[in-house]
């Protein structure tokens, strides 16, 4: 026996042909080299990926504001529900499609017939920088407001709908976070502005006819009395 042969078998163990193990040398030496060179992940490489493809967390799980494991594209993470003790979780904002309040980011709601979230939280404590309105400005400004009668796309033409379009209220009011929806919140507190101004209004009138009813008595008093004389 040659002395090749003697290391040949020193080094392989038993059952293991001189192939199979040079085989396996190779291929370890390959993945080494691959891993070095970038060309090839390691199972630490692997795993981090992995833990990067979990770091946004899914539709509808909880998380924490401000984590860096931050919710997935398409929700946000924001307290659920305006009521009681809200929770925070990877939830849907305004004008999103929703199937259920829990879907929506608090203070908005599914509406029940469009299915998209709307906000209508009106709590004092949740809002900040008031400012005044002037209801008879806000009486002027619906007057000239454009308002129709429509359906939407997805309804039959049967079903018909009333109100201005979400452009020609931004345009005239100037409130809200776009020009494609109407807050519910504007919508009433523009339509309560307006009735304050129209009862001003009436108000007004109705001191001024009490006035002149005055007036008139008074005149038809002074007849009667140049009457007799």
């Amino acid at each position: 026996m040659t002395s090749s042969s003697r290391t040949e078998d020193a080094t392989t163990p038993p059952g293991v042909s001189r192939r199979e193990t040079l085989a396996k040398v190779l291929a370890a030496g390959s993945t080494g080299l691959l891993i070095r060179l970038g060309l090839a992940e390691g199972t630490s490489a692997r795993k981090k990926r992995r833990r990067k493809k979990k770091r946004c967390r899914k539709f509808g799980e909880t998380c924490t504001v401000g984590s860096k494991r931050t919710c997935c594209a398409g929700s946000t993470c924001s307290t659920v529900g305006s009521d009681g003790a809200p929770e925070t979780f990877c939830c849907l904002g305004n004008s999103e499609t929703c199937q259920q309040d829990r879907d929506c980011c608090a203070p908005s709601i599914c509406e029940a017939t469009l299915k998209v979230c709307v906000g209508v939280l009106s709590d004092r404590a949740a809002k900040a920088n008031f400012g005044t309105v002037d209801p008879a400005d806000m009486l002027e400004r619906v007057r000239a407001l454009p308002i129709t009668t429509w359906n939407y796309r997805i309804d039959d033409a049967s079903v018909r709908h009333i109100g201005p379009m979400a452009q020609d209220f931004t345009a005239v009011f100037g409130v809200g976070g776009d020009d494609r929806t109407i807050h519910p919140m504007d919508g009433q507190g523009v339509a309560l502005a307006a009735i304050q101004g129209l009862a001003a209004q009436v108000a007004a009138l109705q001191g001024e006819q009490q006035r002149l009813l005055e007036q008139i008595a008074a005149l038809e008093a002074r007849c009667r009395v140049a009457e007799r004389s």
